[in-house]
């Protein structure tokens, strides 16, 4: 039995008396639906249709365990990288952003429970954090992760090198400067 409710409402989801567990007048029981985001309103419905007042839960926050690739070239076009790990909610519309080095990805889609792909029509040169990965899913961020992402510096030679330069090749050079 449910005793008098009819429903319990959580966020935008409907738990239907059927689905509640009357344990007493002063305890409900029922099964989370799946959902995401902070501070999310609880409330019941009764039969003759009055509401109780809400109370807020909070879903977990999302969690990164690894991006891959996991690292990126500043300047690079058309980059695409799948961060994984866990509360990354269920719909593409539950993540709110992702971030990689500091870059905000421009289009994000939900892969499985565990996965997102983020892509970029061309990535930040320079890289704004390049060792930082970070994910916002229902208006919660993850905890800013380093060492899941590596953005690398874009190619540059500042000194070319060499003792001779015969026009039959075959003398070694050396390149100096940064991003390789």
């Amino acid at each position: 039995s449910s005793g008098d409710v009819w429903s319990v409402e959580v966020g935008s989801s409907v738990v239907m008396s059927s689905e509640v567990t009357f344990v007493s007048r002063r305890e409900l029981r029922f099964s989370l639906p799946a959902g995401v985001g902070s501070s999310v309103g609880v409330r019941v419905r009764s039969r003759s249709g009055e509401w109780s007042n809400a109370l807020f839960l909070s879903y977990d926050r999302p969690e990164l365990a690894r991006v891959d690739p996991p690292y990126g070239l500043a300047g690079a076009h058309n980059a695409t990288f799948v961060l994984c790990g866990a509360n990354l909610g269920f719909a593409d519309t539950h993540t709110d952003w992702v971030r990689l080095g500091g870059h905000v990805m421009g289009d994000v889609r939900l892969l499985n429970a565990s996965c997102v792909a983020a892509w970029s029509a061309r990535l930040p040169d320079p890289w704004p954090q390049p060792d930082d990965a970070d994910v916002s899913v229902g208006g919660q961020t993850a905890v800013r992760t380093q060492g899941l992402f590596e953005g690398i510096v874009r190619p540059s030679i500042s000194l070319l090198s060499s003792t001779t330069r015969p026009t039959a090749g075959g003398s070694a050079v050396s390149v100096l400067g940064e991003g390789f």
